[in-house]
C-alpha cells in the first residue's frame, strides 16, 4: 500500500472520517426539519356532552397556539409542529388544564370541561 493510504487507513483517521459522515447524516436540514401537520382539529364539550361555544384552546408546548371554538364547539389550529403540548381551555373565569399530550394527527379526542 502507498504511504498516503496506509495513512488514511490508520484508526484515528478511520473514526474521524466515520464521525464526519455521521455528523452530516444527523444535522442535515431535511432531517432537522420538523414534522407540521397542517391543521389540528378538535372539539370543547361540557361534562353534559354540550357543545362549548367561543372558548379559547391553547396548545403549549415547542410552539404556542390558541384558537377559539365556533358554534358547534369545533375548533382548528393550522401548522402545528409535531410533539408534546400541555392544553389549556378558557372560557372568562373558567380555566381547565389537560394533561400533556402528544400530538402527531390532524384530530384529537373530544376535550371534556367540567363546565
Amino acid at each position: 500500500m502507498r504511504p498516503v493510504v496506509k495513512r488514511l487507513m490508520s484508526g484515528r483517521a478511520a473514526w474521524l472520517i466515520l464521525l464526519s459522515v455521521i455528523s452530516v447524516a444527523l444535522f442535515s436540514p431535511t432531517i432537522l426539519s420538523a414534522q407540521v401537520i397542517p391543521s389540528v382539529k378538535g372539539r370543547v364539550i361540557g361534562k353534559n356532552g354540550d357543545p362549548k361555544s367561543f372558548v379559547s384552546v391553547e396548545l403549549k408546548g415547542p410552539e404556542r397556539h390558541s384558537a377559539l371554538t365556533n358554534a358547534k364547539g369545533e375548533f382548528s389550529i393550522e401548522k402545528v409542529t409535531r410533539g408534546v403540548y400541555l392544553i389549556v381551555v378558557k372560557q372568562g373565569d373558567y380555566v381547565q388544564k389537560f394533561p400533556s399530550k402528544k400530538i402527531e394527527s390532524e384530530r384529537l379526542d373530544p376535550l371534556t370541561v367540567n363546565w
